[in-house]
């Protein structure tokens, strides 16, 4: 009992928000990959996940990069790094959720300028790609949103 409560006392908090942004890198890049009708050509959906994955990678650089330092970092340098990328990520990835939903609800399940590739040949095929897309940009935008909460 013991051994586990000098543990749970000992563990390093920046190793931890390393895993919340690993989670939050993962989701938004497996987001990506998804042949969600929007994220073919639409670009307010495109600009907004662009901006959330670059704002996830410079949030991880500033992290590690505070995480290897030699001296002990600074808390204004962990606020102004870390926290204020995280939440860009976080608001960019909602944003790209957001436009997800409209394309889907304004244009229907045809991709970008009404180009019906072959995979948006049917509806029903393509409907649960792009609700895996909404899904997986509000999942890295909470994991990024809980980032920053922790950080402030």
């Amino acid at each position: 009992m013991a051994n586990t409560q000098r543990h749970t006392n000992s563990r390093n908090p920046l190793a931890s928000d390393g895993w919340v942004l690993a989670e939050a890198a993962f989701a938004l890049i497996a987001a990506g990959f998804l042949p969600a009708p929007g994220a073919d050509n639409a670009f307010y959906v495109l600009i907004p996940y662009a901006g959330s994955v670059v704002s996830c990678v410079l949030a991880a650089m500033a992290h590690f990069g505070l995480t290897f330092k030699r001296q002990a970092p600074d808390d204004y340098d962990r606020k102004t790094s870390v926290a204020r990328r995280s939440l860009a990520g976080a608001i960019f990835s909602l944003v790209a959720a957001i436009g997800e939903l409209a394309h889907i609800v304004f244009v229907g399940t045809t991709s970008g300028f009404g180009y019906a590739g072959p995979a948006t040949s049917t509806t029903g095929s393509i409907l649960p790609f792009a609700f895996a897309y909404v899904l997986l940009c509000l999942a890295g935008g909470l994991r990024l949103m809980a980032l920053n909460k922790r950080q402030a």
